[in-house]
């Protein structure tokens, strides 16, 4: 159990123990990052996890029955009492001058249900019932015998071995050493530390009064504004200088884009001359198919009428009748190609008329060769 004041590094023990591995729960809780506070869970709730952080213990220690609920460990971080309470008002008056309460006068009560009740925004009032509610649950343990540990803020942030140290009889059981050490060394930052000794007390050794708490409550809310307007600046800056490389490839591409242009009109001049051209060969090819389908035509009608003419030719009584001497001219003309140049294949039949003697090529003795 995590409990006391609050703002005495309660937030930090829950986050050092959950990176130890120890069961917080705090992925299921809230944390709220301005006031870094938060992760808080009431020890009666039946969800509560194995650690439970809750500064409003000593409201209902009491009522715990020791016989249901086991507490094994109470877990106390220590902080100077005038520097806790300076703290809490803090936060209230960093709300309020967030608010439309930043126009109106200072003021050391404030209230926020309707009708509710009016309490009092002075550190010195709110150290009072911080001191009376830690008596209330360290008599509480002491009298049930829990085992308390008492932890000084802010060394247990700055000062791994005190802290281990301290805690090492209840969390040796549950943790080795080298793993609280990384623990430590990854969830401490002293620099979260807000409000010091010094920031506090008044000229006179008085507890702040609620102007110069305003003061240091609007520091404080400037500085965080300043922490993000710094950030939102480095996003900024860093948006700008991608904004300047998505130009640049911006202008690349649109310098690659009219290339692509330029080099598709190319292609399509191309592409229209090649059409343009073969265009021109298909009217062409055509025009020559069209004269050779009249020349084809004419050759068809020049030989339909020859075979015409031959057919007439064959039909007529001296074809017939001179078909014998057709055959024995062919027959002679065949001999004639096969004897050897000059000769005779034989002997010229001396009762063949005259007529055929000349044409085989055969002539009488004595008798000039016509």
């Amino acid at each position: 159990m995590i409990a006391g004041t609050g703002r005495a590094g309660t937030s930090f023990l829950v986050h050092f123990l959950e990176a130890c591995g120890l069961d917080t729960g705090a992925t299921d809780m809230p944390f709220d990052a301005r006031a870094r506070a938060g992760l808080e869970r009431n020890l009666l709730d039946e969800r509560a996890p194995y650690i439970v952080k809750d500064p409003w213990l000593f409201a209902y220690c009491d009522q715990i029955d020791q016989s249901q609920v086991e507490v094994e460990a109470l877990l106390v971080p220590v902080r100077e009492l005038a520097a806790v309470a300076t703290s809490r008002i803090l936060q209230e008056r960093i709300t309020m001058a967030d608010s439309f309460w930043a126009d109106l006068p200072p003021s050391d009560v404030h209230g926020m249900v309707p009708g509710g009740a009016v309490y009092s925004l002075d550190p010195l009032d709110e150290a009072r019932i911080l001191a009376v509610g830690f008596h209330r649950i360290i008599l509480w343990a002491t009298a049930r015998q829990i085992p308390l540990f008492l932890l000084e803020f802010p060394r247990i942030i700055n000062d791994s071995e005190y802290l281990i140290d301290t805690l090492w009889p209840w969390l040796g059981a549950r943790c080795d050493r080298d793993r609280a050490m990384s623990a430590f060394g990854a969830v401490a930052d002293p620099d979260l530390v807000r409000v010091e000794g010094s920031r506090v007390w008044g000229s006179e050794g008085h507890v702040a009064d609620a102007e110069q708490l305003d003061r240091e409550a609007m520091r404080l809310l400037l500085k965080e504004r300043d922490v993000i307007l710094t950030a939102t600046r480095d996003d900024l800056a860093a948006t700008e200088q991608r904004l300047s490389e998505a130009e640049r490839r911006l202008v690349d591409a649109e310098h690659r884009l009219d290339e692509t242009r330029a080099r598709l009109a190319a292609s399509e001049r191309q592409v229209s001359e090649t059409e343009q051209q073969l265009g021109s060969r298909l009217a062409e090819a055509e025009a020559t198919l069209a004269d050779l389908a009249i020349t084809l035509a004419q050759t068809e009608r020049a030989l339909d009428a020859a075979t015409s003419e031959i057919d007439a030719v064959h039909r007529t009584l001296s074809w017939r009748l001179t078909r014998p001497l057709r055959t024995l001219r062919t027959a002679e003309r065949s001999r004639r190609d096969l004897a050897p140049e000059g000769v005779s294949s034989q002997p010229p039949d001396p009762s063949a008329p005259a007529e055929l003697r000349v044409e085989t090529g055969h002539h009488e003795p004595g008798q000039p060769a016509t």
